[in-house]
């Protein structure tokens, strides 16, 4: 159809060579339009996080596409003519910047949007009160370095028994206090607001355990070894 063509239902006519005839009904509109995206940015290594768009002509079956490496998309969900969601997964090696993605409907009709891919945090280093590892039941200051960890990051224990606290963060530290309750290797999570994550392996000493003394007894003033097993 020519762009000057009316929007709207229109009547057409299909004609034989005898000149038998039949008409039908076609509709056109004006194509899809979004004005708004949210959130309009994810972080490197996000999975299917769910993106809300907002704007017009919106049809089932619709598709967003781009041509940004790295990055996927699952089914459009068309709640409206004026509002639709879709899922986005974007890999830990995807470019970062800014991207255009494309809202296609099934009828042809295509617009196209602004999206931005932030880079995922990363952590180098964990210390407990200066020290790579501590036993279990320690309590103390912890500090984590890295980089671009952002306004608002969180962090995550893989054990609910090792707790963490943030007192302030900046872009290449978080710091804090820890509780450590459950020994073995563990790992923590560094979460941005963007989805972009993180993790560190830390390790939590069991404590000594003491199962038996040789002698049990001594002689006052006498000397001797001690054997603890």
């Amino acid at each position: 159809a020519s762009p000057a063509t009316s929007l709207g239902s229109h009547t057409f006519t299909l004609t034989n060579p005898d000149t038998g005839y039949t008409t039908f009904t076609s509709s056109f509109y004006s194509g899809p339009t979004v004005s708004t995206v949210s959130p309009s940015s994810r972080g490197q290594g996000v999975t299917k996080n769910t993106v809300t768009l907002s704007g017009t002509d919106f049809f089932g079956g619709a598709t967003i596409t781009s041509d940004a490496s790295g990055v996927t998309f699952g089914s459009v969900s068309v709640n409206s003519s004026t509002s639709a969601t879709f899922p986005i997964t974007v890999t830990n090696s995807a470019p970062t910047g800014l991207k255009t993605f494309y809202f296609n409907n099934l009828d042809g009709g295509t617009t196209s949007f602004s999206f931005t891919i932030n880079p995922a945090p990363t952590t180098s280093s964990i210390l407990f009160g200066g020290a790579s590892s501590k036993y279990r039941t320690w309590s103390g200051p912890f500090i984590i370095t890295g980089l671009n960890f952002a306004d608002g990051c969180t962090i995550s224990s893989d054990n609910i028994l090792n707790t963490f606290s943030i007192s302030s963060r900046n872009a290449t530290t978080i710091t804090g206090t820890a509780t450590l309750a459950a020994a073995s290797p563990h790992s923590i999570t560094g979460i941005n607001p963007d989805g972009g994550s993180a993790s560190i392996l830390f390790e939590v000493n069991p404590l000594p355990v003491i199962g038996g003394v040789s002698p049990g007894t001594m002689i006052r003033g006498t000397t001797g070894n001690i054997t603890i097993t």
